[in-house]
Parts: structure tokens; sequence; C-alpha cells
């Protein structure tokens, strides 16, 4: 290294060399040109992520509704449609995950099913001289 200020290269990219005709103008013109297009790109991928986010978190959003949406739909509306989408589907009914056990998939007057709830269970079935297997709704 020639001065103490210069950095040395990085060996993963190739040096900037700028053509032999062009001008200093040319050149910014040039580097403005790409550092855009990063941009763009970098902007398209970051909205891509957040569009996958998107169809991850809500079960019944599809590619086909984002695509119906366009590009340039803003991603707090698309999230806001996915909301919608996600309750009209569910019709506000069934929360998302897990049920709540048993038969009747709107839990009826049936407790939720906990561990402690079924091991209380099963030490209350051994007390009585029962299996310890829990069968059937909880008391």
């Amino acid at each position: 290294m020639s001065e103490a200020n210069e950095f040395p290269p990085n060996p993963s990219e190739p040096p900037v060399v700028p053509e032999p005709d062009d001008t200093v103008e040319t050149e910014a013109d040039r580097l403005r040109a790409e550092l855009a297009d990063l941009r763009r790109e970098r902007d398209a991928r970051e909205r891509q992520d957040a569009v996958d986010g998107l169809l991850r978190r809500f079960q019944y959003m599809t590619p086909d509704i984002v695509q119906a949406l366009g590009e340039d739909f803003p991603l707090d509306r698309l999230a806001a449609v996915a909301g919608a989408v996600n309750k009209a589907v569910h019709g506000g009914r069934y929360p998302r995950g897990l049920g709540r056990g048993g038969l009747d998939p709107t839990g009826g007057d049936r407790q939720d099913v906990t561990w402690e709830r079924l091991f209380t269970q099963a030490r209350h079935n051994r007390a009585q001289g029962q299996s310890a297997t829990v069968v059937g709704g909880l008391r």
C-alpha cells in the first residue's frame, strides 16, 4: 500500500475501471443508473419478502390474490385485505390453531382441554380404581 489512507481492494468484487473514452460526467451518469437499478432490485426484494410474510401469516391469502391486486398495491392495504379475506373465510367463528377438543367444533359447554386437567382427571380415575386413561369429556 502506497498511502496510509487507502483501503485494500475487496477480492470478491472486480475493480471499477472507467471506459477509456468516458468523461467524468458520463461515468457519473453510468454509476447513477447502476445505483438506481440496484435500488429497484432491493425494493422489489423487500416487497417480495413482505408479501411472503403475509402469505405465511394469513392462511387464506394466496399469490393469485396478491397478483390480482397488482404490484403497486400498498403493503399496509394488502395486509388489511389479507385479514379481511381470512375473517370472511373463517366467519369470525373459529380461531386459528388447535381446536378445543371433542367432536363439537364450536366447543359447546365443554371445558378447554389442558395438560393439567388431563392429569387431574387421570389421578381421579386411578383413585376411583379405574384406568388412568381419560376418555370422553373432562368433569
